[in-house]
């Protein structure tokens, strides 16, 4: 029976630059222990193990929504403060 080991949220890296930020989007991500003895990461849209082809669609959707994406990481740029060194807004 596969079962989750390890999972993230979907969330936004940034990184500084010389005007500001610039935010990369990292999608939600889950390690699911094979019956094949596999460990590999799943995506909404990468469910098919590539060892032995089981599909862990059911398995990642059931997890992934009861893991909701929290209000403050969808956009972060929202909750940017003032930038004194550039004079920018963010």
């Amino acid at each position: 029976m596969p079962q989750v080991i390890w999972g993230a949220e979907g969330r936004y890296d940034a990184k500084e630059v010389e005007f500001g930020k610039v935010y990369r989007w990292r999608p939600e991500n889950i390690v699911i222990e094979c019956d094949c003895g596999q460990k590999p990461t799943f995506t909404r849209s990468r469910t098919t193990c590539d060892e032995c082809g089981a599909d862990h669609a059911v398995l990642i959707r059931e997890w992934l929504e009861s893991t909701p994406l929290k209000e403050d990481k969808r956009h972060p740029w929202h909750y940017a403060s003032y930038s004194e060194e550039t004079g920018l807004p963010y």
